[in-house]
């Protein structure tokens, strides 16, 4: 689990979208391959990272 914190307010969908850019700049793709997969209206949230495995995307966010 990662804990995340963006200063968009979670009005039609500015948040989500603040973090899937946060999330690919982190990890340094384009941000169209990163995307809330679920949870758009919840804190807790899963996304999804095309074209990158889990051991990229952990190692990425380390």
């Amino acid at each position: 689990m990662l804990l995340v914190r963006v200063r968009a307010a979670p009005v039609e969908g500015k948040a989500n979208a603040a973090l899937e850019k946060l999330i690919a700049k982190t990890l340094g793709v384009a941000g169209g391959r990163v995307a809330v997969a679920r949870g758009g209206v919840s804190r807790v949230k899963a996304l999804e990272i095309e074209g990158m495995t889990l051991e990229e995307i952990r190692a990425g966010l380390a």
